[in-house]
């Protein structure tokens, strides 16, 4: 895959994701799977990362138009895909634990916990691929 369309990749998946999990967690809030308060808590925890990701993106995507035809490898193209959806995947189901009733109401700052947890180990490796694939080889003065 060349870095080009990895870039085109990482731009729509994000976005179209994230989009997709607020609308998850506005459906069960509408089904009354999940308080107001419930789900300003959840949206408060996803939105800060989305928003740094997103301005990472912009970032380096304006700055390093170069070097579009470079191709990665199958196994940096297998890493660089598997954790961003691995990470999606987990988010959904996190996102759907407390209106399943697998989390109870009275639980929910564990809900809260794991949700911080997956956004923080999760988050800082998917920042990496975002800056290891927006990145231009052939310019690296631009990325500084």
């Amino acid at each position: 895959m060349t870095r080009y369309k990895l870039r085109s990749f990482f731009t729509y998946f994000i976005i179209i994701s994230k989009i997709l999990i607020l609308m998850i967690l506005f459906a069960h809030w509408l089904t009354s799977g999940l308080h107001i308060d419930e789900m300003k808590s959840i949206i408060q925890i996803i939105i800060p990362l989305f928003g740094l990701h997103i301005s990472t993106i912009i970032k380096k995507g304006l700055i390093n138009k170069a070097d579009n035809t470079e191709v990665l490898s199958r196994s940096a193209t297998f890493l660089h895909l598997i954790i961003p959806i691995s990470y999606v995947l987990l988010l959904f189901v996190i996102v759907n634990l407390r209106p399943l009733g697998i989390i109870s109401p009275d639980n929910f700052s564990d809900l809260e916990s794991l949700l911080v947890l997956c956004e923080m180990i999760f988050g800082v490796y998917f920042g990496q691929i975002i800056m290891n694939v927006f990145h231009s080889p052939t310019n690296k003065k631009a990325d500084q």
